[in-house]
C-alpha cells in the first residue's frame, strides 16, 4: 500500500511540475520570448537591480526600445513600475507628437528658437563654440510676439518629457545620474544644430 500512495504521490508530483513547464513554455512562447532568462535569473540570483538585470537588457535590446519609443511618442510619459520590471503611462501626460503638434508649420522655428536660447545661455557662461552673438539674436526673433507663448508652452512641454525620457533612461542603467547631468538641462535639444 505504502508504494501504491508513494506512486500516486511521485505521479500528481510530476504533473505539478508538468503544469508549470508547460505554463512557462505557453508564456514564453506567446507572451514574453525572455521569460526563460528572468525564469533563470529569479532562480539562480534572486531580484537583480534593474541596471544589471539580464532579462531587462534583454527586453530592451530586442525592440523594446522601439515600442518604448513609440509609446512615448503616442501616448506620453513614462515611469517605472515599483518592481522595476515594465513601464507604465503617467496619467495626463501627452506624447512627443502631441506635445510638438500645436507647433504645425513652425516646429523648425520653435526648435530654433528654443537652441537660440540654449546657445545664448552657453554664450553667457563662455561655453557657447556654435553661434555668433548675431546668429543667436536671429534664432530667439523666430519667436515673433505671435508665437512667443506657444513656444514658450511646447518648451516647458518638452522639457518635461525628456525629464522622463532621462528618468526612464536612468533607471534602466542606460545613463548613471553624472550622465544624465549633461543631458538635464531643459534647454537641451538632443542633436540640433550639432556639428
Amino acid at each position: 500500500m505504502r508504494e501504491k500512495v508513494r506512486a500516486y504521490y511521485g505521479a500528481a508530483l510530476q504533473m505539478v511540475r508538468d503544469c508549470n513547464h508547460l505554463t512557462n513554455s505557453a508564456r514564453q512562447g506567446m507572451l514574453d520570448q525572455f521569460h526563460g532568462i528572468r525564469q533563470a535569473v529569479r532562480r539562480e540570483l534572486g531580484n537583480l537591480p534593474v541596471e544589471q538585470d539580464p532579462y531587462i537588457a534583454a527586453r530592451l535590446a530586442n525592440g523594446g526600445t522601439s515600442s518604448v519609443m513609440r509609446a512615448l511618442m503616442l501616448h506620453g510619459q513614462a515611469t517605472w513600475t515599483k518592481d522595476h520590471q515594465h513601464l507604465e503611462n503617467v496619467p495626463g501626460t501627452k506624447g512627443l507628437l502631441d506635445v510638438l503638434a500645436p507647433l504645425g508649420d513652425d516646429l523648425n522655428d520653435g526648435f530654433g528658437w528654443m537652441a537660440g536660447n540654449r546657445a545664448a545661455r552657453l554664450m553667457k557662461d563662455g561655453c557657447e563654440n556654435n553661434f555668433a552673438k548675431a546668429d543667436i539674436k536671429a534664432l530667439q526673433a523666430l519667436a515673433t510676439p505671435e508665437k512667443l507663448r506657444q513656444f514658450q508652452v511646447a518648451a516647458v512641454e518638452y522639457a518635461a518629457f525628456k525629464r522622463s525620457v532621462l528618468d526612464v533612461a536612468q533607471g534602466a542603467g542606460l545613463i548613471d545620474a553624472s550622465a544624465r547631468k549633461v543631458w538635464d538641462h531643459a534647454d537641451y535639444i538632443p542633436g540640433a544644430f550639432s556639428s
